[in-house]
């Protein structure tokens, strides 16, 4: 009975020890449980704070006054979305596309500043110093001439959308073009100049106009003659944008132009400043304005043995060869005032420099040559408040 009783004893001892083993065992694999999802929590952080930084680079800055926003990539892509058909047609008639792109409305992106009123434009400029002004009519309205894949004008029964965008056919744009570029969207096969599409547009700005009423600004001009101090006040007048401020005439063709006609139409952006008669060079400045051939086109154009007579509002009266006008054949000098070919120079009709419109002191319009090299021509040549264009026959 003893040795009955020795044996039981004896087996609940291993029985208790084995318990002891398997609840060890248990917490064993419970630690390092905890240990596996730890290290997996940590793998997942790292991922994506390396997601988040490469999405941060601010790519487009907007301006509306005091006021500033910032957009990364990753922050237009979460904005409202615009897909459409959008290429260039270039100066030779040679067409890119359609292609299929996806963007951001401008006014989107403006609304988030307040958006833009009539009588206001909007400024682009890409991060190799190029720009470009859009009329308020141009954003709302897009008006601008249109194409077909063969590179004839058209209609389009819906006006494009102008965008922001950022992917062609699925793909980010690269460091040639983007990562954001300016360009029209079609609900159809259609393309644009390709002078409306600007690349690498990295800031917007929008500029304030004054459409319905005057604005005068105040410029003191200094003097100091041995003790004596005196003070000269001039004023600079804005013309309303609803005035007449151009005429261009072909017999009895006549075309009148406020500043929102101008505004509305195709623009054009160049360099251009003057040379004067002793050798002092001002500018170059960058213009905004519209293709004098455009301009001329509108009345029938310019023909062989015509020349242009441009008078000015304070007088002045000057002609233009049909050579000077067709082959821009005028003198061009760098900045340091030495003679140089410029590339691809035109005549322009311009309302705007360096970003603002021209007073009545200047303007409300000059016409001159403009580039995209950085160049200036005789100051005898850029013609200041210009008030009127006129073909003349021989």
């Amino acid at each position: 009975m003893d040795q009955v009783k020795t044996i039981f004893k004896m087996k609940k001892l291993a029985l208790a020890g084995l318990g002891v083993l398997l609840a060890a065992s248990l917490l064993l694999a419970s630690c390092t449980g905890t240990s596996s999802t730890s290290t997996t929590s940590t793998t997942t952080t790292a991922a994506t704070t390396t997601t988040s930084v490469a999405t941060t680079p601010v790519v487009l800055t907007v301006i509306n006054g005091s006021k500033t926003m910032t957009f990364s990539i990753a922050q237009l892509k979460q904005l409202t979305a615009v897909t459409g058909n959008g290429g260039t047609k270039n100066k030779t008639g040679a067409v890119s596309g359609p292609f299929v792109y996806h963007g951001v409305a401008l006014t989107t992106i403006l609304n988030k500043l307040g958006g833009i009123s009539a009588g206001m434009s909007v400024k682009l400029t890409a991060s190799d110093a190029y720009s470009k002004t859009l009329s308020y009519d141009q954003i709302m309205n897009g008006a601008f001439s249109t194409y077909d894949a063969t590179g004839a004008v058209v209609t389009p029964s819906t006006a494009p959308i102008v965008a922001l965008v950022y992917d062609n056919a699925g793909a980010d744009l690269d460091s040639t073009t983007g990562p954001v570029e300016l360009g029209l969207l079609y609900t159809q096969n259609y393309v644009s100049d390709g002078s409306v599409w600007v690349k690498m547009v990295q800031t917007i700005e929008i500029l304030t106009t004054n459409s319905t009423s005057t604005t005068t600004t105040n410029v003191t001009i200094t003097t100091t003659s041995g003790t004596a101090t005196t003070s000269t006040t001039t004023t600079a007048t804005m013309v309303p944008a609803t005035t007449t401020i151009l005429t261009v005439t072909n017999g009895k063709l006549v075309k009148n132009y406020n500043l929102n006609d101008l505004q509305a139409m195709q623009t054009v952006t160049g360099f251009g400043g003057t040379k004067g008669k002793t050798g002092t060079v001002k500018g170059p400045y960058t213009y905004v304005g519209v293709s004098l051939n455009d301009l001329l086109n509108v009345v029938g154009g310019i023909s062989t043995g015509q020349s242009l007579k441009i008078t000015g509002t304070d007088g002045y009266v000057t002609t233009f060869t049909y050579a000077q006008v067709t082959q821009v054949n005028f003198n061009t000098y760098d900045t340091s005032g030495n003679s140089v070919t410029a590339t691809k120079p035109f005549l322009a009709v311009v309302f705007s420099v360096n970003g603002a419109l021209m007073d009545s002191s200047t303007g409300p319009l000059q016409l001159g040559v403009l580039s995209s090299d950085k160049i200036v021509m005789d100051g005898s040549s850029w013609i200041k408040v210009l008030k009127s264009i006129e073909i003349v026959n021989p």
